[in-house]
This record gives structure tokens, sequence and C-alpha cells, in this order.
């Protein structure tokens, strides 16, 4: 309800200014206290820097929280106020012992290793002045995966909160391609997951079927589909299954969101063209290394989130451009779109606001290819 009064009054205000009117955070206005702190977004050692920079003197505080869903949820831990005395300072929050830490001055300890929900979790970081005056930052963390399998576990919470409700504005996605581009009924979808856009495709005429890398993946299309529609191939690893070779040759390929998984995205690549027709049709979502939020944050790149995005630095605009007619493939369209970024740091959420908001930003950043995701439709030569 309170969403739907934010909308109503937004709009009248907008009629009434002729004007784009939008909400932003708290600390999105001018002077408002934002504290200079930095950290790293992906915490790869039990010890977690965190350098702050202030002017003036104060006592610290950090509270730590995890995830429950999207946002970050209850209180995890809490440290003791650790003195501040102006300048540039550097604390360690052992996340293994509940310490922190100020050069070889310890600040507080808590009851044992800090444990969150997911991989994901935030830093709230309160300096305090001696007038009571309080400068806030909140920085934005994940643990990386390793090597944990790709089961029921990275589809619903270490990697996505819930797949299939995250790609639930794929399918018409893919079906507008397909009809746009006047794509042949035999498809073949590379890296189905759990099935719902093959089964989306399959609703809409075409007879479409699909592989994975992940057996559990493959478990819960075949339960999906019914029959054989969905079998386990790692095109990183070997020859596709007799039975998949079988329902070709394919009119059309889809790869969505998969390519950037590929420990060699263009030899997978390579390997799907034996099961085509000729004059098939590729449509590619991937991530783009070319994108703006790559460029601006390195390291801190969404990107680099999931463990199991092996490519993720070989794709982008410009190598899609250079290898797909390398590869037999004249490319017909690319098209870069979003913000994806999932760090909870004022600076990210920034350019999230602004995505959201602006139309004039999403067209300069499509005109200039600087979206994290690019969409690409191609034809076999």
């Amino acid at each position: 309800m309170l969403a739907k009064i934010k909308t109503v009054v937004l709009s009248l205000l907008g009629a009434v200014l002729g004007r784009r009117v939008v909400l932003l955070a708290a600390d999105a206005k001018d002077g408002a206290r934002t504290l200079d702190a930095s950290a790293p977004y992906r915490v790869d050692a039990p010890a977690l820097a965190i350098t702050v920079r202030h002017a003036e003197r104060g006592r610290l505080t950090v509270e730590a929280r995890g995830y429950a869903g999207h946002f970050p949820g209850e209180l995890v831990w809490r440290s003791e106020p650790a003195a501040f005395t102006g300048g540039t300072a550097t604390y360690t929050l052992d996340l293994a012992k509940g310490a922190f830490w100020h050069g070889v001055h310890q600040e507080g300890r808590g009851s044992g290793a800090l444990t969150f929900p997911t991989r994901r979790f935030v830093l709230d970081l309160s300096l305090e002045m001696a007038d009571g005056v309080v400068w806030k930052r909140r920085t934005g963390h994940y643990r990386p995966g390793g090597d944990r399998p790709v089961d029921a576990s990275y589809f619903h919470g270490d990697n996505y909160v819930d797949h299939d409700a995250e790609s639930v504005g794929d399918a018409a996605d893919v079906l507008a391609l397909l009809r746009a581009h006047s794509a042949g009924k035999r498809v073949l979808e590379i890296g189905c997951a759990t099935g719902a856009l093959v089964a989306a495709m399959r609703g809409a005429g075409h007879d479409a079927v699909g592989a994975d890398f992940s057996e559990w993946a493959i478990g819960e299309a075949r339960a999906r589909l019914g029959g054989e529609h969905a079998w386990t191939w790692d095109l990183d690893a070997g020859a596709p299954p007799d039975a998949l070779v079988a329902r070709g040759p394919f009119d059309a390929v889809v790869t969505w969101v998969t390519l950037e998984h590929f420990r060699e995205p263009w030899k997978a690549l390579a390997a799907v063209s034996p099961l085509l027709a000729p004059g098939a049709k590729l449509f590619i979502k991937t991530t783009n290394a070319d994108s703006l939020t790559r460029q601006l944050f390195g390291g801190d790149w969404e990107g680099y989130f999931d463990w199991t995005h092996h490519g993720v630095d070989a794709v982008g605009v410009t190598s899609l451009r250079a290898h797909l007619p390398l590869l037999g493939w004249r490319v017909r369209s690319v098209r870069t779109e979003r913000i994806w970024d999932g760090n909870a740091d004022p600076v990210h959420a920034a350019l999230r606001d602004w995505w959201d908001a602006d139309a004039r930003f999403r067209a300069l950043l499509a005109a200039k290819d600087l979206g994290d995701l690019v969409t690409v439709v191609a034809e076999r030569t």
C-alpha cells in the first residue's frame, strides 16, 4: 500500500512540476553525513581491512548484518566503540574470531566467528563526534564461493536468492527475439538450468530442448518438462550426449546468461556448431566485460560474485564482435543494458538509482555499449 501511495504522490508532483520526480536515499542529499570509508567488496581472507578518513576525532562502531533475501537483515555482531584520532586509520575486523583491531590494539572481542545466512553481508560504520554528531557509512561484502557444487543451494541462496523468480522475465524477452528474427521451431538452449525457459519456448510452439552442466539442475528440468527434453552436457569437458545430437539439427541456439560461465567461451560456442542447421540463429545474453561498472570498480565488479563465472573476463561487446564472425556467425544486433550491482555501498547504490530514475542515462549506456549485460543476435553464415 505504501508503495502505491508513493507512486501516486510522485506522479502528481511530476505532473505539477513538469519534471521526473524520484525518491532517493537520505545520504543523497547535499551535505549528508556520509562517512568517507572503504573496504573490499570481495572478502577472500578471514580478516577484513576497513579504512576510515575523517578530519576530526571520534568513536567508531561497526555492526555486521547478514542478508534476508535481497536485503540486509538482523544484526549479527557489534564492536565496542574504538578510538579514532582523525586523519586516516585502518581497522581490522577478524571474521573468524569476532575481534576488532586497530594497529596492534584490540578494540573489541566477539563471541567467536561471524556467521551469515548467505555469502553476502554488510558492515554499518558509525563515527560519533564529541558533540554527538554521527557520520555513517554502509559497506557491502561477499565471500567467494570456492569450489561449491552447482546444486539446489546455488540456485536458492548461495548465488541466487530464487533463480526461477529472478529469471521470470527471460521467457518474454527470448520469445520476442525468436519471433522478431523468424527463428525455426527446433531450439536448443545451452545453460537451461531448471528448464523454465525451455518450458516457455515449448509452450509457445517450439520444439525446444536444453542442456546444462549441473546434474541437479537437469534433474529439476526433466521433472518440469517431462520426457527427454534436457541433458547434462559440460561444453568445457566433452562431446554432447547422443540423444541430444539426435534431436538436431537445430534452427536456433539460445545461451541466456550462460556464456560467461565457460572456461573457454569461444570453444564452447564452436562445440555447438555441428548441431545447427544452415542459417541457424544465435541468441546470446551475457555479461559485458567492457561495461561502465567493470571499468569503475575493477575487482569489485558484480561479474565476479558468481564463482562459476570462469569466462567473465573474456566476454563483452568487443570480444563478441571480434570472435563471432571467426566462428561463422554474422552479427545482426548488439545491445547492452542494466547497471548490475549488488554492493550495498552508497557509491554503488547511486549508479543503480541513476539507472532506475533517468532514461537519458539508460540511453547513454546503450549508445556507448556500457551496460553490464549484452544481448547479441547472430545468424549462421
